[in-house]
């Protein structure tokens, strides 16, 4: 009994985390939508003031220890391989779905039975894993994407993949 409890217990420790690893990675292309929202009322002196500010562009980040600046909020967005949905249902939960050009990571499960459907509105582009499943450089890079997110160390590696700064130069 106390063996399953430890069980449940990693297993929600694993959900929290790796949620908390998409909306880090995602957070900056979230939080702009790409509409202008109109401006709040003057918050009185009792209410809570806003989180923060609007993020601007460009917009420079630290990915991997390489600096990458987006000049506008990324709207070509592939999904090219992943152990779970998890950066899938991310971007699905933040609304910006419709942003995504391709995704292979579509299994026909999730920890959200409702999130089933969601996935497989996601367009896929016809992607197709090889032989490694993995999904071939020259798929991806067809896609024209300005935003290609990979959660593995492997998702770069240039033996399989073209590396970030092989994006870049596209």
């Amino acid at each position: 009994m106390a063996r399953a409890g430890r069980w449940v217990s990693r297993t929600r420790d694993f959900r929290f985390f790796r949620t908390a690893l998409a909306a880090g990675i995602l957070l900056p292309l979230g939080a702009c939508s790409g509409t202008k929202v109109p401006d709040a009322p003057a918050v009185s002196a009792g209410a809570s003031e806003a989180a923060g500010p609007r993020t601007t562009y460009p917009l420079t980040i630290d990915n991997c220890g390489r600096q990458v600046t987006f000049n506008q909020a990324p709207r070509r967005v592939v999904l090219p391989n992943g152990a779970s949905v998890a950066e899938v249902e991310s971007m699905i939960a933040l609304g910006v779905q419709d942003r995504i050009v391709a995704n292979s990571q579509r299994y026909g499960v999730s920890d959200d039975p409702t999130m089933i459907a969601k996935i497989d509105a996601v367009p896929t582009a016809g992607l197709k894993l090889n032989k490694n499943f993995e999904v071939p450089r020259e798929q991806v890079l067809a896609q024209s994407p300005d935003l290609v997110i990979s959660t593995w160390a492997g998702g770069f590696d240039d033996k399989i993949w073209p590396t970030s700064s092989a994006y870049a130069e596209q």
